[in-house]
């Protein structure tokens, strides 16, 4: 419908990698090394391919989400939102934890935001960041921060915390709405979960909840469940004491 290419950027550690089964799932693939995290991927592409920045909108997801979940139109809607938004810059969520940002796991760029110059200046000067919290503090927090350097533009926040879970505002839970606000925004139109998020409700002794939502939306949860086990995604200790709204 909109004409989409898909560049893939993969990060390894190891020392030769075949692209060949990525071919099938992107028109273009990159292999780098494994530094640099998303931005890290993120930015090797636009500097390979700079004729990136004269698309009209540039869409960018990281594997930290997994899905559409539930039917096709619900993905297509998500789309139609993204691509026909008037927005310089659009986000999935907003959240406070640390400073105003939006998070990186969903976001995408048109206009000025894309090809402006502080964009371009941005891409030229980034180094990759050591750790992820570097990244975090580098790149993340500061995106907005960058993009707003380049004049007068807008934004758009497809889910907003005062509509998928106006009750929990004012809760701590509020600054991080992928972790804590994950079945609102399922049932709100965002059809992917937080890879983590699920890694850390599988792992409870009680799961049913979980399993009855993704099956509500036609998903076979058991498969989803070994899925991720097959994947043994590192989880820290933190990350399986979260409270997850229910």
């Amino acid at each position: 419908k909109y004409g989409v290419s898909t560049v893939l950027v993969v990060n390894s550690d190891a020392a030769w990698l075949d692209a060949a089964p990525f071919r099938a799932h992107a028109d273009r693939v990159i292999l780098r090394a494994n530094v640099g995290f998303d931005f890290g991927g993120w930015i090797t592409a636009l500097r390979q391919m700079p004729e990136i920045l004269m698309a009209s909108c540039v869409l960018f997801v990281n594997d930290s989400i997994f899905g559409p979940f539930g039917p096709r139109t619900t993905y297509d809607a998500l789309l139609d939102r993204v691509f026909s938004s008037d927005a310089d810059y659009v986000c999935a969520v907003e959240t406070e934890a640390r400073r105003p940002h939006f998070q990186s796991y969903f976001w995408a760029l048109s206009g000025d935001a894309l090809r402006g110059v502080a964009m371009r200046n941005y891409i030229a000067r980034h180094a990759d960041a050591p750790t992820l919290q570097a990244c975090i503090s580098r790149d993340e927090l500061f995106l907005k921060d960058v993009l707003e350097k380049g004049g007068d533009l807008t934004g758009e926040t497809l889910f907003p915390t005062e509509v998928i879970a106006p009750e929990m505002l004012d809760s701590p839970k509020a600054a991080n709405p992928a972790m804590s606000f994950w079945e609102p925004l399922l049932s709100g139109g965002f059809p992917f979960l937080k890879v983590k998020v699920a890694q850390a409700i599988f792992s409870r002794k009680d799961n049913s909840h979980l399993k009855a939502v993704l099956s509500n939306l036609g998903e076979d949860a058991t498969a989803l469940q070994l899925e991720l086990e097959r994947l043994r995604l590192p989880l820290a200790a933190e990350e399986r004491r979260l409270r997850f709204v229910a």
